[in-house]
């Protein structure tokens, strides 16, 4: 039969919600939701799926923009942190007990103008696809307007085992102090390009191994030289000589390479 559901002010898996309603249909040994509709605050979450009994779940989402923010997951996580967020996704999984494990999914998530302790951080656009189990994403941003880019491939399998790239353009030392949520240095300036490669299992973010590579690396005072013959240039300028290579895993990190020239 087919029947309507009302639940005001709920909760699931710890989000707590104002509205949720939906249009339920079971036939056989599986059921249908369409008409999915989850109301918190301004953001809206419409939904849809269907499972049969011994197959996968089949789901998909859709939200409006929305502020990252209002998620109690991500207060308790970073209280700081917020950005326009938009969900176009549609999924798959297993249902194991009362347990759901992800198959697949494709869309598009968005993180629009992303702060922390409303400092500005940038954009960023997460597209995915699913081919033969494996979970294909692209990302597409910029962190303070200098663009950001890289790709992922994660298996649908025991532990789920991920590898992938993030590349970034030339970031200023500003902008790294920022980041870092407190200036580092404010007498230097510079900039830094480069990127990082990851490679384990995702199930277990602590057993991830990193690879930071930096391909340009610039650092200079921001003091001039007194003497007039070179009075508009630093007191002091470093560059590398080439590439400069950091290994991270197990909570430790490893320089592998760095050389560094100049004044």
């Amino acid at each position: 039969g087919k029947a309507p559901i009302v639940v005001e002010k709920g909760a699931a898996y710890d989000e707590h919600f104002d509205r949720a309603q939906f249009d339920t249909t079971l036939e056989n040994a599986g059921w249908r939701i369409t008409n999915g509709r989850l109301e918190k605050g301004p953001a809206v979450l419409r939904f849809s799926g269907e499972y049969q009994s011994g197959e996968q779940l089949h789901f998909k989402l859709d939200s409006n923009v929305f502020a990252l923010s209002s998620l109690e997951h991500v207060r308790k996580y970073e209280s700081g942190l917020d950005a326009q967020m938009q969900i176009h996704l549609d999924g798959a999984a297993q249902v194991t007990g009362d347990r759901l494990e992800p198959t697949g999914a494709s869309g598009r998530v968005e993180f629009r103008e992303v702060r922390r302790n409303n400092i500005r951080y940038g954009s960023a656009i997460v597209n995915a696809t699913t081919e033969n189990n494996v979970l294909h994403a692209t990302l597409s941003g910029e962190v303070d307007k200098v663009p950001l880019h890289g790709t992922a491939e994660a298996r649908f399998v025991e532990g789920m085992p991920v590898k992938g790239d993030l590349h970034f353009d030339r970031l200023s030392m500003a902008t790294l102090e920022a980041l870092a949520g407190a200036p580092v240095a404010s007498v230097v300036d510079g900039s830094i390009e480069g990127g990082v490669r990851f490679e384990g299992p995702l199930r277990q973010p602590g057993r991830l191994q990193a690879t930071i590579e930096i391909d340009q690396l610039q650092i200079a005072s921001r003091a001039q030289r007194e003497t007039p013959a070179k009075a508009s240039t630093p007191d002091l300028a470093l560059k590398n000589s080439g590439p400069i290579v950091i290994e991270a895993a197990d909570g430790m990190a490893r320089v592998r390479s760095f050389q560094l020239e100049g004044n």
